[in-house]
């Protein structure tokens, strides 16, 4: 059989694109060719050596790529079509990493060097001696008598110059806090992690204040009765996050809600909120009412009952809202009151109309009878 033209041994690598700033951008990736690699008559395939790159030559793999004896060694196999930098692949390797976060789930200005997304993030590395790169494959995770990692990542959040920093400081300390969260000496480092990252939730990036948040919601998931001392800030820094103009920000705000809400005192969430939903407008407003269902739910009857005349008229003007969103949070809210103190709440609603009583009285029912199957 005839063979055909032997392919060309150049590839062309396109240049990246400017939308992940802080990556660096190349236009070609240096070509590399074992001796004595090719035979008469037989066209050989650039390899690309080290780490993380990837064969060229429009995704053919070379023959002396072996996939799984790479992955056993730490290494990344190549990806066969891919053609990018070996900045871009470290992208995409730890892209994955990232949990409950999406790549370019917020988007970045390419015009202005200081943004950044989530697809810029590598990840600090704080598992080695000498932080000169990731631990091997299969490390053991931390044990007692190793450095204290929460105390070194937040040091690194405290002296980070940029925002991408910040954002590789808060990756690397959301990810300790997820796998090893038996060792991060809560004790000694609750405070000192909390205040920057009340802090965080007004930087002026998005990422930054997402994960901000993401790393607040995975320290309430183990350290919940030790946020009391920080009820009050952390309530209003997350019910104003909810509020955030950025989706991804609203979204890791609401996450934190049902956390929140049983890790603080009841009687003084409650007396800070009902003036809130008072006062506040759309958006916030929505997220006011939101976590205060929240609390409603976990309070006393005696309690509760006491600021009925307070809370549920708060609660009534955003049954008349004119969002929509605002209408069904606040009917919800209505009937956690109702679960809580009985037939108390009905004379304060002398505002709704017959209708606006009908379709209260229909979710009553349904979360009653919901309770009774359960």
């Amino acid at each position: 059989m005839h063979a055909g033209p032997a392919p060309s041994t150049r590839s062309h690598i396109p240049t990246p694109s400017t939308a992940s700033i802080g990556s660096p951008t190349t236009s070609r990736i240096p070509m590399f060719r074992r001796p004595n690699s090719t035979t008469p008559g037989k066209s050989s395939t650039p390899q690309a050596l080290g780490k993380g790159t990837s064969p060229q030559g429009g995704g053919v793999r070379s023959a002396s790529v072996d996939p799984e004896r790479m992955s056993e060694r730490g290494q990344v196999p190549p990806r066969p079509s891919s053609v990018r930098s070996h900045s871009s692949l470290k992208i995409l390797r730890t892209g994955s990493e990232m949990g409950d976060i999406k790549e370019g789930s917020s988007p970045s200005n390419s015009a202005a060097s200081s943004q950044f997304s989530f697809s810029d993030l590598t990840k600090l590395d704080f598992g080695s001696p000498e932080h000169g790169g990731p631990p091997p494959s299969g490390t053991a995770p931390p044990t007692s008598g190793d450095r204290d990692e929460v105390d070194l990542i937040v040091k690194e959040l405290a002296t980070a110059s940029s925002s991408k920093l910040r954002g590789l400081a808060l990756q690397s300390l959301l990810t300790f806090t997820r796998e090893y969260p038996n060792k991060c000496n809560w004790d000694n480092n609750l405070t000192a992690t909390m205040k920057p990252l009340l802090g965080l939730l007004d930087d002026e990036e998005p990422p930054t204040r997402t994960l901000a948040l993401r790393v607040v919601r995975e320290i309430l998931k183990t350290q919940s009765s030790k946020m009391v001392v920080f009820s009050e800030p952390l309530t209003l820094k997350v019910v104003k996050s909810f509020a955030d103009n950025d989706t991804s920000v609203s979204q890791a705000a609401e996450d934190i809600f049902s956390l929140l809400a049983p890790a603080l005192p009841n009687e003084s969430t409650l007396l800070l909120l009902i003036p809130m939903a008072a006062k506040e407008k759309y958006p916030m407003l929505l997220g006011v009412i939101k976590f205060l269902t929240k609390v409603v739910v976990l309070s006393k009857d005696e309690f509760l009952s006491q600021h009925l005349s307070a809370l549920v008229p708060s609660v009534v003007k955003g049954y008349c809202h004119t969002e929509s969103s605002v209408r069904k949070t606040s009917v919800f809210c209505l009937v956690a009151i109702h679960a809580v103190v009985g037939e108390k709440i009905r004379e304060y609603l002398s505002k709704l109309t017959s209708s606006q009583i009908k379709l209260l009285d229909l979710y009553i029912k349904r979360h009653q009878g919901s309770n009774s199957d359960q």
